[in-house]
């Protein structure tokens, strides 16, 4: 039943005391009063309940379109020198013994035979560019007309220091630790295990025979050889032999 129902003169009081009463004097008249305290008033709130379970995962979104492209970065470092191939490590044994050959053999001169066949001669002055050492700079011509000649390392199949005699304190560079495995590598290896130091030796290298020798050292991408009493020590790129011939050589 409703708080208001059978009451003509309806006139609702709410006390905060929770009774209702329908007969109740005001002031010095009787009326019909309805007392109402609401039975839905709200309590004092209960405490919080126990997180609910997780929902499942939603669906994957559109891909959103491309971004603008951003500004260039700066200039990264230069890295190292990646894996050298094809006849590197002969190259690199063969600027290291020419770079002490210009100091011990500062007057001699040198014939260089290259790859191709043609030949070079000069006095060694230096390996340029400093660092890279791909060049070789030779001095030469009478003193009213000297010159200077430019031999690329790469090329150069043999070198040879006319009159004069190998010496002791030339050294070479060890194996190294990863050795190169293309075919040309596999050449060399052959034909430094061929080779033995004190055999009489004739080497085909450039396009051109070289004279009887003996073999003086067998380094890993060089093969020296000097004529007698150790005299006109030669230099050949074991990268550069096309043949060779080990005994009777005459």
């Amino acid at each position: 039943m409703s708080c208001f129902e059978n009451f003509d003169d309806r006139k609702v009081n709410r006390y905060p005391h929770g009774h209702c009463d329908n007969d109740e004097k005001h002031g010095d008249k009787d009326e019909k009063k309805v007392v109402c305290c609401c039975c839905c008033c709200s309590g004092p709130m209960g405490p919080e309940g126990p997180e609910g379970p997780k929902g499942d995962k939603g669906d994957k979104g559109d891909k959103g379109d491309k971004g603008d492209q951003g500004d260039k970065g700066d200039k990264g470092d230069q890295g190292e020198p990646g894996v050298c191939t094809c006849g590197c490590s002969c190259i690199a044994q063969l600027k290291y013994v020419i770079a002490q050959l210009i100091t011990i053999y500062d007057e001699d001169n040198v014939t260089i035979n290259m790859e191709d066949g043609n030949t070079a001669s000069g006095t060694m002055a230096e390996l340029i560019p400093d660092g890279n050492d791909s060049l070789l700079r030779l001095a030469g011509g009478n003193e009213g007309e000297p010159f200077a000649e430019y031999v690329s390392i790469c090329k150069i199949a043999s070198l040879r220091i006319t009159s004069a005699t190998y010496s002791d304190e030339i050294e070479y560079l060890a194996p190294p630790t990863e050795p190169e495995t293309d075919c040309e590598a596999g050449c060399e290896a052959a034909i430094r295990a061929t080779v033995t130091e004190g055999s009489e030796i004739k080497i085909f290298s450039g396009g051109q025979a070289g004279s009887k020798e003996t073999v003086k050292a067998v380094e890993y991408g060089v093969i020296a050889t000097v004529g007698p009493n150790d005299s006109n020590p030669t230099f050949y790129s074991s990268c550069k032999i096309e043949t060779f011939r080990i005994g009777d050589t005459d």
